[in-house]
């Protein structure tokens, strides 16, 4: 049985708000939101000779 995963990396704007679960209904803003994470927050990604931290997102639903 072969099985297909994907996973999508990308990158917004940081004026851009989000609606992460515990912010409420008015959301937050993407740059205020990244200050609040912690190292166990995010993941460390190697690609092309490159470094990323990358975060999970889950939103609302």
């Amino acid at each position: 049985m072969y099985i297909k995963i994907k996973t999508f990396i990308g990158a917004l704007r940081t004026n851009r708000v989000i609606y992460p679960k515990g912010h409420g209904s008015l959301g937050i803003k993407v740059h205020a939101f990244a200050k609040t994470l912690t190292a166990k927050d995010v993941s460390l990604v190697k690609a092309g000779g490159h470094e990323y931290y990358i975060y999970t997102y889950q939103g609302k639903r």
